[in-house]
């Protein structure tokens, strides 16, 4: 298993179904508690700045530019279990860095099994906080329980 694995500029290349594949077997070959960075386009924040780099990149880029960076990367990430960290804009917005934390399974069910032991106690967890202790680790801070 790798500590860190990286993609650059090459998602954007693939069909959707390629892509989910090529980002599994990435979070596969990644150890529990790695690092995977995905390095690609994305669009520019504002709607001309946003409608011109579509334009101008797809004239180069096809024929999956346009579908992947309307696409909705960390969502893919989480959604096969990598904690987003990171999600930065380069190049003028044009690409983006998305750095994120192979979680496992364990250390999720570690994770909402003490949420469930505060809530138990009279302690306040809202549904936010589940849904942050799911998704993503990072985000959500709790006091070992004794």
């Amino acid at each position: 298993r790798f500590d860190v694995t990286c993609v650059s500029f090459a998602l954007h290349e693939m069909p959707a179904s390629v892509r989910d594949r090529v980002v599994r077997e990435m979070a596969r070959v990644t150890r529990h508690g790695g690092t995977i960075v995905v390095v690609d386009y994305a669009l520019p924040a504002g709607r001309i700045a946003s409608a011109l780099a579509l334009r101008l990149v797809s004239l180069y880029e096809r024929p999956h530019y346009a579908e992947f960076v309307r696409s909705d990367l960390p969502a893919l990430l989480e959604g096969i279990g990598i904690a987003v960290r990171a999600d930065r804009r380069a190049l003028l917005g044009n690409a983006r860095i998305v750095v994120g934390d192979k979680v496992s399974a364990h250390d999720t069910i570690t994770d909402m099994t003490a949420l469930a032991r505060v809530a138990d106690q009279g302690g306040d967890v809202t549904t936010e906080q589940l849904a942050a202790t799911a998704t993503d680790r990072s985000r959500m801070r709790t006091e070992p329980i004794p």
